[in-house]
């Protein structure tokens, strides 16, 4: 039976400290606000992408057969989401390095919004078509129920 040699004096201490400093740290996310604003310029182009692929479809008259899309201008959605994803998250690890870098990285991702809201002028006009569209055209209802006047009179100028 081998007997074990006996630890040096301090030895535990000094095997404690090793331990703290190999023990890894924990990531912590979201506790910058440049984090934060990142991910809110992320969901807003994601938002606007989203957008744009809707306003792609056209449905078909009749119900029973799906629509169909319309080519897209410029790149198709998909393509400009994996493009998105991949600058953000190449932002999100510069964001990572330093408080001056990240707040440029920050201008950088609000400016890639601005230019996504900028291309995307003439789908956004058509979903807002469709809003308008469903929304009930409250000038002709104000003029109809206005008092004293009946259905059938001329309405002044």
């Amino acid at each position: 039976m081998v007997v074990p040699k006996a630890a040096p004096p301090g030895a535990p201490a000094r095997i404690a400290q090793h331990a703290r400093k190999l023990r890894p740290r924990k990531l912590v996310m979201g506790k910058t606000p440049t984090e934060h604003a990142l991910m809110a310029e992320f969901l807003a182009a994601c938002a606007i992408i989203a957008l744009r692929a809707l306003a792609d479809y056209v449905p078909s008259d009749d119900q029973s057969q799906g629509g169909t899309e319309q080519p897209p201008r410029g790149a198709h959605p998909l393509t400009v989401l994996s493009a998105v994803l991949l600058v953000f998250f190449v932002l999100s690890l510069a964001a990572r390095s330093h408080s001056t870098i990240a707040r440029a990285v920050v201008l950088f991702g609000a400016l890639m919004d601005l230019t996504l809201l900028l291309n995307s002028d003439r789908e956004l006009g058509i979903v807002s078509g469709w809003f308008t569209a469903m929304s009930p055209d409250k000038s002709k209802a104000a003029t109809a129920s206005a008092p004293g006047s009946s259905p059938g009179a001329p309405q002044p100028v």
